[in-house]
This record gives structure tokens, sequence and C-alpha cells, in this order.
């Protein structure tokens, strides 16, 4: 029985874990959209912070959709006060995260609304 308990509780933890990885949990307010997956963010502070959002690739400069693609993300995320949950940044120093805006993932909503394609190997749930 002592087996048993030991074994089903290491199988919560691996299974809740990654739930707590999340090492950055900013919040503030989008200052800029830069493209369909880049955002500016200032915090309470009023220090900036670029966000690249995780799991998800927008049409670049030169691809098509890529003026529509920034739009949908400004109409979602510009001016809003917006949660980042990030474990990472990227070589550019971008914070990579998820935008949450009143309960909604704004990176899951790019893709669901067809601006942005999923990056299954770097999605992550909260």
């Amino acid at each position: 029985m002592m087996n048993t308990c030991l074994t089903t509780n290491l199988l919560l933890l691996a299974l809740f874990l990654p739930l707590a990885s999340w090492a950055t949990d900013l919040a503030g307010r989008v200052v800029r959209v830069i493209d369909g997956d880049t955002v500016v963010l200032l915090d309470a502070e009023n220090e900036q912070h670029k966000i690249r959002l995780s799991g998800i690739d927008a049409p670049e400069s030169g691809q098509a959709y890529r003026k529509r693609a920034k739009e949908h993300l400004i109409n979602l995320a510009a001016q809003k006060q917006i949660r980042v949950l990030s474990d990472k940044t990227d070589r550019y120093r971008r914070i990579v995260g998820k935008l949450i805006h009143d309960g909604v993932d704004l990176n899951l909503a790019m893709i669901a609304d067809g601006f942005a394609l999923c990056r299954r190997t770097k999605l992550r749930r909260p």
C-alpha cells in the first residue's frame, strides 16, 4: 500500500510539475504590437518588455497576411491589461511567453482565428 501511494504521488508530481515551471509572471498594458507574434508590454513600474508569443508562428515581413496577422493581434491585445506567463527568453533577449487577457489565451486565439500556425514542439500549458 505504501509503495502504491508513493508511486501515485510521484506520478502526480510529474504531471503537475510543468504547471509550476513558469518562471516569470508579468502584468501590464500592451503599448505596441510589432508583428503578429511580438508585442511590447509596459509594466506597473513603467518598464517596457518585448514579448514573443510562445508556441505560435505568425507571418513575417515579406510573407502573405503579415499585415492582417498584426492587425488581428492589435485587436486582441493593444492597450489592454495583459498577463504574461513565461519560462524563457530567446536569442534576441525577448521574453517568450503566453499572453492572457480576461482568462483568454491570446496565443491560442491567434491560431484558432487563422492568423498564426501552431509550433507544436513549443506549446506549454500554464
